[in-house]
């Protein structure tokens, strides 16, 4: 006869070397989708949008914050202080010229974004140092330019959808 400590014993080292004595013998189809793994979209949406600007090719990878009921300015990013301007990662600019921001001459390359939002204007500061994560890593001397820009305000609504062939768009 059995002792009960002993069968649970028995029963545990049993089921721990199931899937050892048991993975080889399943067809590779099963172990496969056993080894796939869930891909989770991130947070925020992540884009990168590229655009020619007269004879310059402009690119801006970013991702912007999921408002998500949430105040974003003022909120989750508080006024007065050094933001990463971006929701998962530092944001990237890439100019192929030299561009010329605030009265500033910017060489062609890539620089990361910061700004220092308040409630009434951003101060909008370019770094040499792309490669920066987050605002722990940024070093004022990196600054290539800082410029104030005043925001315009948001309207209160969007203008009414118009209806063409049973369908809403939005206008805007």
């Amino acid at each position: 006869m059995i002792q009960s400590s002993s069968l649970r014993s028995f029963l545990l080292s049993a089921l721990f070397a199931l899937p050892f004595v048991a993975g080889p013998l399943l067809p590779a189809s099963l172990r496969a989708a056993d080894e796939k793994k869930i891909e989770f979209p991130a947070a925020s949406q992540h884009s990168v949008v590229k655009q020619r600007v007269g004879l310059t090719d402009v690119e801006v990878d970013y991702s912007r914050p999921n408002k998500n009921d949430r105040e974003i300015f003022g909120g989750l990013v508080p006024y007065g202080k050094l933001w990463r301007t971006g929701a998962n990662a530092v944001t990237k600019i890439k100019f192929s010229k030299p561009v010329t921001l605030g009265g500033k001459e910017i060489p062609a390359g890539e620089y990361a974004l910061f700004t220092i939002p308040t409630a009434n204007e951003w101060t909008i500061i370019v770094s040499k140092d792309a490669k920066v994560q987050s605002t722990a890593d940024y070093k004022e001397e990196n600054d290539v330019a800082r410029l104030t820009a005043t925001p315009e305000p948001l309207p209160k609504a969007l203008p009414q959808p118009l209806i063409s062939f049973g369908i809403k768009r939005a206008c805007l």
